[in-house]
């Protein structure tokens, strides 16, 4: 009779912090946002693996993350992010289609400024000013709540999956940031591709965002706003 191979060992929680007197919460806390997500994926099953395996990835992971930390002009922070990823906190629930735009800014302006979430960091007169006229967004935005009305327009019509390759520019001890980035999404309306670049020049006052000045591929925006459909978006 042929030997039955053993089962590999399933995917579930380090017993570590059972078998000591580490917080759970707090340990979990001390991980990257990246780390995190995996690790509450993996807690939730929706990704099985051997434990063993998904402790070396979240290993070299966090390795990788203190590297890039370390090369970056604007000190970094792990806040807590204790919701899966797409799935929003009761206060911003019908912003999350720019979800991955709100955490981009987060964690890039780390330490400098208060609050969790990106409206948490502006201040009450805010000022958003974007140096281009397109698709109806208003070239000047004042105070924190017209600049969250403004965004409620935005994921009606643009849901966004991803936003990376961030650049940060510290000067004036921090003062001002200078951030490059990348955003990609949908254009609900047709379903044609948004790929776009952005430059923003964020000014902070008493740890918050007085003003915001930003700068786009306005051919981008304007190819995914008149094409016609998934395959029609030019380049």
């Amino acid at each position: 009779m042929p030997k039955k191979q053993p089962k590999a060992e399933t995917t579930r929680a380090p017993s570590t912090l059972k078998d000591d007197n580490r917080d759970p919460l707090e340990e979990f806390k001390k991980l990257s946002p990246g780390t995190q997500r995996i690790l509450g994926m993996v807690l939730s099953g929706k990704i099985e693996a051997p434990w063993s395996e998904v402790e070396k990835f979240m290993e070299r992971k966090q390795q990788r993350d203190r590297a890039l930390a370390a090369k970056s002009p604007v000190k970094r922070r792990s806040f807590p992010q204790l919701v899966e990823p797409g799935v929003p906190t009761t206060t911003y629930a019908e912003y999350l289609p720019a979800e991955p735009y709100f955490l981009l800014v987060r964690r890039a302006l780390g330490d400098l400024v208060d609050g969790e979430h990106f409206f948490d960091t502006v201040t009450e007169d805010t000022v958003y000013e974007v140096l281009y006229d397109l698709g109806g967004w208003p070239r000047i935005i004042r105070g924190r709540a017209a600049l969250m009305a403004a965004f409620k327009g935005y994921v009606k019509g643009i849901a966004l999956r991803a936003a990376d390759h961030l650049l940060i520019h510290a000067t004036e001890g921090g003062q001002v940031v200078v951030i490059e980035y990348e955003v990609h999404g949908t254009m609900l309306k047709t379903g044609a591709a948004y790929d776009n670049r952005f430059c923003s020049i964020i000014r902070i006052e008493q740890r918050k965002i007085a003003h915001w000045r930003d700068y786009m591929d306005s051919l981008a925006a304007w190819n995914a706003m008149t094409a016609k459909g998934p395959q029609e978006v030019r380049r």
